[in-house]
């Protein structure tokens, strides 16, 4: 759980089943639940994302990787990419991955990393963060929330746009399965089940979303529908979310 304050509300956040009373707080956000959250005043929505088994042999999860993805891991492997990881991350890495990021988005047209969200990931020993660099440069950076025996994908940047070089950008590309791929095998090594893709596109128009899909599936998993909830605590928490309910009608 984390709690922080907004600029117009306070807000705990519960991930995956998380159960437990929070501190004093206007509206109580359930992230990836197994089944929609029972009040009357909650806000339930579906969520859709790839789960992958990490209870099984290296080699057998290798083996689910489509044929690509593996030919690309292994070259990755001899091209002499260095693999970091701060778990759990420092409020220093954070920063740095905070700075990589919004150079991502721009090239992407996303909005900026929630840098606050992050820090209080961070605060709370929730977030971990990768990295894989060539010549000390970083090329892909990761972001995974790690709770409740799981390990979540939060955001996956690289500078992919920013290069005109295909050859430059097809290593990019396997450097980010490459990663994936060591991020899986250190959280087998301290023993987390599962990993999450952080999302899965359910529509059929969103070509970018589609494209994102097909680099998910290459790694195998399994398609899970969960759910996101927010409950309104006080008066504040509920004209929060009507705000919220007319935004996106």
């Amino acid at each position: 759980m984390i709690v922080r304050q907004t600029r117009f509300y306070r807000l705990a956040e519960l991930f995956f089943d998380e159960e437990g009373a929070p501190p004093a707080v206007d509206v109580v956000e359930y992230f990836q639940r197994s089944q929609p959250r029972p009040e009357r005043r909650a806000r339930n929505r579906e969520f859709h994302t790839l789960h992958i088994d990490l209870e099984q042999d290296p080699e057998l999860l290798f083996s689910t990787f489509s044929k690509n993805c593996r030919y690309k891991i292994r070259r990755a492997e001899r091209e002499g990419f260095e693999e970091l990881t701060w778990s759990p991350a420092t409020p220093a890495k954070v920063d740095e991955f905070v700075a990589f990021f919004d150079r991502f988005s721009v090239g992407k047209g996303l909005p900026p990393a929630p840098a606050e969200r992050l820090h209080a990931l961070c605060d709370a020993d929730l977030l971990d963060l990768s990295a894989v660099t060539c010549h000390a440069d970083p090329l892909v950076w990761h972001a995974n929330l790690r709770a409740q025996g799981r390990a979540r994908l939060l955001h996956s940047a690289s500078l992919y746009r920013e290069i005109d070089d295909t050859g430059m950008r097809n290593r990019v590309g396997r450097a980010n399965r490459y990663l994936h791929w060591r991020d899986l095998l250190q959280y087998q090594q301290i023993a987390v089940p599962l990993y999450d893709f952080g999302g899965w596109y359910q529509g059929r128009d969103d070509q970018e979303l589609l494209r994102i899909n097909a680099f998910k599936e290459e790694f195998g998993g399994r398609h899970v529908r969960e759910f996101h909830a927010a409950v309104p605590i006080t008066l504040r928490g509920r004209a929060v979310l009507r705000a919220r309910d007319l935004r996106h009608h």
